[in-house]
């Protein structure tokens, strides 16, 4: 019985091809993770830094009870989210309409309510 799990499970990861599409995935997401990063740290926070007078915007923090809360990396990892999910919804929208023309104009019949000719 577990050889049989076992084989399924083989042929269900290895021979869809779901390991190596979840690969690439995982590849190109750190990608845009690293792209994101830079574009935060050195493009979009040195444009602002002017704005702000106070050292660096990553050492932002805030004392509370005694515990310090860092709104600097609060702030970094939003940004970085942001703009992650900015260029992959870029990137998605341009596939789509890649694919979109690819297969080329698709003609749409109107529909027409009822009781009217």
């Amino acid at each position: 019985m577990f050889n049989a799990l076992l084989r399924e499970y083989a042929e269900f990861f290895f021979k869809k091809g779901l390991a190596v599409e979840l690969t690439i995935a995982m590849v190109i997401g750190q990608q845009f993770n690293v792209v994101a990063h830079t574009l935060t740290n050195d493009l979009l926070m040195p444009l602002l830094m002017p704005l702000i007078h106070v050292g660096n915007w990553q050492e932002w923090s805030i004392m509370y009870f005694g515990n310090t809360i860092a709104i600097g990396k609060i702030t970094d990892m939003s940004l970085n989210t942001v703009l992650t999910g900015f260029v992959l919804f870029l990137l998605l929208k341009s596939l789509r309409g890649s694919a979109r023309n690819l297969d080329g104009p698709q003609e749409r019949a109107r529909v027409q309510p009822k009781g009217q000719a």
